[in-house]
């Protein structure tokens, strides 16, 4: 369960996952402006446990979940440093050249990751409750209005509903070539920075590789299926 791709659709029969579409990315933009406007203990409070309400009657597994924060961890640490190193705040606590860490430092760092877990694990939960289909219909459907301005909203919807349904192909092709360079020697825990730099790059070179290929074979399949000949889906 913890190499499930993040964001991939899981198949559920709870009343998240029968729910509305529309329904759930207005409810999701909700959450985001409450996170967003958090300030004091109780409206933080009050995110928290909306989201756990959420997280219960979506009946999905923890693991599920919260495999997104397990895969950002260095990311989310490198943001909570960056606040607490370098955000001048009050109650100094230690300090050497540039570097300043002060409790409305911690504060400001704990703030900030602890806004963007939020987010993180709000839009997982809408990810795996939706499937890319619906996903997609809902989003043509807010876009409907822009038609007035001839915006071509059913290519936007076709591009969005693509790259939904490559995110966890290209996530599930990124950990196959990484265990096949691992077993070729790449050594992407290593302590020195070389060599995790040339196995990075002997992981992003055939990942990118991979994804033009994918792109250019389902350029071909829609070809050959006669999309485009029209101007409509």
């Amino acid at each position: 369960m913890n190499r499930m791709p993040t964001g991939m659709y899981v198949s559920g029969n709870s009343l998240l996952h029968r729910s509305d579409a529309r329904l759930k990315i207005l409810s999701f933009c909700l959450v985001l402006t409450g996170v967003f406007a958090a300030r004091s203990a109780g409206s933080w409070l009050c995110v928290v446990v909306l989201l756990s309400l959420i997280l219960a009657i979506s009946r999905l597994p923890l693991l599920t979940l919260f495999s997104p924060v397990l895969r950002m961890k260095s990311f989310i640490a490198v943001v909570f440093l960056m606040n607490a190193l370098f955000f001048d705040g009050s109650g100094e606590l230690w300090s050497w050249w540039i570097f300043h860490i002060s409790r409305g430092g911690l504060f400001r760092g704990c703030f900030v990751t602890g806004k963007f877990l939020l987010v993180v694990i709000a839009g997982n939960i809408l990810t795996c409750t939706t499937t890319p289909m619906a996903f997609t219909s809902a989003i043509r459907w807010f876009m409907q209005p822009l038609r007035w301005l001839h915006v071509p909203v059913d290519e936007i919807a076709l591009i969005l509903s693509v790259a939904l349904q490559f995110i966890p192909i290209l996530m599930q092709e990124t950990d196959r070539i990484r265990m096949a360079q691992i077993s070729r020697g790449a050594k992407f825990e290593s302590r020195k920075f070389s060599e995790r730099t040339i196995s990075a790059l002997s992981l992003f070179i055939p990942v990118f590789v991979t994804a033009f290929k994918r792109a250019d074979e389902l350029s071909t399949a829609m070809e050959s299926r006669g999309y485009g000949c029209s101007g409509h889906i």
